[in-house]
């Protein structure tokens, strides 16, 4: 306790009694006797054989006091002293304050004697309880600010958001303080909840005195028991009010409800629509930002480009990350050129340190690594997904050229990933969609840069007979077999030239129709390409167009051939009358590439050889398709008409259960009758054998699987005989 003043005195004159003052002389008492004292001023005193301070000892004393003497003490005359003292502040509820008074005086009237103290009793006053709270913000990061507001910046539609206060009881005793936050003024979007929680924000608080509220437990008073807390806002997921959103968190002293509480705020800037966003890199990804949108969709530029062989497999790294507030999952998808494919692969979960993230890096969950997935597991808010995309480049060369020029065709951002190289590649792009909210969703560009595989082929090699001064043809294709446009120069030779010649015919569009349809000679080529007229073959048979120039003038043009194209060639070879029987003669067709560009330049030969013969049979095979199987009806009357019309080359597709006729002639282009002519052939794989046929009704057919016999017999020189077999397609 504190003295504070002398409230009155009685029984004290003040022309004969005395106080002692702050240094311990004796002083008169002044007649206003309540201005005697100031808290400053008094003395130390000391009564021996009193314990005036409590400490268990009479002597030794020496506490601040008041100590006023009278003179004279009648009998039964009374003085009275009525001081007031002030208590610490910072007591505690409970403790005794306890007074006691002494009197001491001369009662024997022997100045040499001294009589011991009289003592009073004891009053005790026990410092009763005051309540008193504080509600803070913890001024912890991310608000350091001292301004009873604890901000967070922003948070995704959906979130848990965490908010940092401080309960601190500023009564003198232990108090237990009630939690509640004002729902019906808050600003938050509605169907927000709150929850209470300790300071790491795992454990909730729950209630301590069966209230049925959410309080701090007994508190104990001043800064150092303060409690912190984590108030949690669970937003909605589809939270679209305009911010900021605040709230109003309350302790309530439930020692004293009715005049003990105070309030602190929790204020959410920014809540950002719920997103997702996919990278080919973890670090790549802006958590919590959902106007950041990593490795970002920009047509015609890549982010990563891989190279790969046609036919083989590329592998791309890829990263969901869930920048919801709420658990997502997403399907997971792509868009590829003709022809490609892709699988999917896990790698794992990223969730981060705690339950609320952020990712660090470190996969949590890996149990199914290494499975094919369509779609991500349901991911918390904020965690990444990784996984990979296995993609399979067609093999067919027309569908991964190494240069591709179609509209969409990307060439690499110029990024250590995705270099320049000049030429033009396959884009991918991959995608991922919210299983519940096709609003949510992200794509990303990367590509793949096809390696050069340069491949012509000229086929097949020829064998065939001639009489002296007569001619055979041969028939030929020419094929970009690669992946690379490839421009080639046709060229023939003779092994027994001069006397040997050659010409070489283009299977070329005549009529402008768009379909090749007559062979014309190497050096009409480039007056049809002219004209418009000049029509090759691609991969799958249809009529396209090609580049033809004539760089070098020899009256030979150079033709350029996309990959998978194709042009059908007829090479036809003389041999001089003076040819001797047995003789046998080479003709080397030759595809020499005129623009090598990178890698090996690709070229091709084929040969065919020529015997001399004094009579000749010549035998012709083509084939047409005869849809209906009409072939099978069991008359023989007619040779059949197939629905295609025949053609050495065929290029109208077969199905199963379908028929092909095949239709040989036999010529005979000697000088005489050849005798005992007979026509075989087989049957090809994956057919059944149906019936035969002739156009002489006379000749015995004859047909088994594998072979199939006609007997001609005679035939004489310039005629010939026509045979054929009709097989269904298994």
């Amino acid at each position: 306790a504190t003295f504070v003043e002398i409230n009155s005195v009685n029984g004290l004159l003040a022309s004969t009694d005395s106080y002692q003052d702050s240094t311990g002389a004796s002083q008169n008492i002044p007649a206003d006797a309540t201005t005697m004292y100031t808290p400053a001023t008094l003395a130390l005193i000391d009564e021996p054989g009193v314990d005036l301070d409590g400490d268990g000892s009479s002597t030794g004393t020496d506490i601040p006091g008041i100590q006023l003497t009278d003179a004279s003490l009648g009998v039964n005359t009374t003085v009275s002293v009525v001081f007031t003292v002030s208590f610490d502040p910072a007591a505690m509820a409970g403790t005794e304050i306890k007074n006691l008074f002494a009197a001491q005086g001369n009662l024997d009237d022997d100045n040499g004697t001294t009589e011991d103290a009289v003592k009073s009793n004891t009053v005790t006053t026990v410092i009763g309880q005051t309540y008193a709270v504080d509600a803070d913000d913890t001024e912890t990061a991310p608000d350091t600010t001292d301004d009873d507001v604890f901000n967070v910046a922003s948070a995704a539609s959906g979130a848990v958001v965490d908010f940092q206060h401080t309960i601190t009881n500023n009564g003198n005793g232990d108090d237990v303080f009630e939690l509640s936050v004002d729902t019906a003024g808050s600003t938050f979007p509605a169907g927000t909840t709150y929850s209470f929680w300790n300071a790491a924000g795992t454990v909730q608080i729950t209630d301590t005195n069966g209230d049925g509220n959410p309080d701090t437990g007994s508190l104990a008073p001043g800064a150092a028991n303060a409690l912190n807390i984590t108030v949690k806002a669970d937003l909605p997921a589809s939270a679209s009010v305009a911010g900021p959103y605040a709230y109003t968190l309350t302790a309530t002293s439930a020692g004293d409800p009715a005049e003990s509480d105070d309030s602190t705020q929790g204020v959410l800037a920014a809540i950002t629509a719920a997103n997702v966003d996919i990278a080919n890199s973890a670090t790549a990804i802006g958590l919590g930002d959902s106007a950041d949108d990593a490795d970002e969709y920009m047509a015609g530029t890549p982010i990563t480009t891989n190279s790969a062989a046609a036919g083989a497999t590329t592998s791309f790294s890829l990263f969901v990350a869930n920048e919801s507030g709420n658990p997502q999952s997403y399907l997971l998808g792509s868009a590829l050129p003709s022809g490609w494919s892709v699988v999917f692969k896990e790698v794992g979960i990223d969730t981060g340190d705690g339950a609320d993230g952020p990712p660090d890096g470190i996969l949590d969950n890996v149990t199914n690594a290494g499975n094919v997935v369509t779609a991500t597991p349901n991911l918390p808010g904020g965690a990444v997904y990784h996984y990979t995309a296995e993609v399979k480049v067609s093999s067919n060369v027309a569908q991964a050229e190494a240069d591709y020029t179609g509209a969409d065709a990307v060439d690499g951002a110029g990024s250590a990933t995705s270099p320049t190289d000049g030429d033009g590649d396959y884009p991918v792009t991959f995608t991922v969609v919210s299983a519940s909210d096709s609003g949510i969703n992200d794509s990303k560009l990367d590509a793949v840069d096809v390696v050069a595989n340069r491949d012509i082929s000229i086929t097949p090699d020829g064998a065939n007979q001639v009489q002296p001064g007569g001619n055979v043809d041969y028939l030929h294709v020419l094929s970009n077999d690669g992946n690379s446009a490839e421009t080639v120069e046709l060229s023939a030779a003779n092994s027994n030239a001069p006397d040997w010649t050659n010409t070489t015919q283009l299977y070329v569009d005549t009529d402008n129709d768009g379909a090749p349809d007559d062979y014309r000679e190497l050096s009409q080529v480039a007056a049809l390409a002219t004209a418009g007229q000049l029509w090759v073959r691609d991969q799958a048979g249809n009529p396209v167009q090609i580049g033809v120039v004539d760089a070098d003038g020899d009256n030979a043009p150079e033709l350029t051939l996309d990959a998978g194209e194709k042009v059908e060639l007829q090479v036809t070879v003389f041999a001089p009358g003076t040819a001797a029987l047995g003789t046998q003669d080479t003709l080397s067709l030759i595809a020499t590439n005129t623009d090598p560009g990178a890698g090996a330049a690709a070229s091709a030969t084929a040969t065919d050889v020529t015997d001399v013969i004094l009579g000749q049979v010549r035998l012709d095979k083509a084939a047409g398709v005869d849809a209906d199987c009409s072939c099978d009806t069991g008359s023989a009357d007619a040779l059949w008409i197939p629905d295609s019309g025949f053609a050495a080359s065929q290029t109208t597709q077969v199905e199963p259960l379908q028929c092909v006729i095949w239709n040989l002639t036999a010529t005979n282009e000697g000088a005489a009758t050849a005798k005992n002519v007979i026509i075989t052939d087989e049957t090809t794989p994956y057919t059944t054998f149906l019936t035969a046929n002739s156009d002489n009704n006379t000749v015995a057919n004859s047909g088994t699987d594998p072979e199939v016999k006609w007997e001609i017999g005679e035939l004489p020189a310039g005629e010939s005989a026509r045979a054929q077999f009709c097989v269904r397609v298994n």
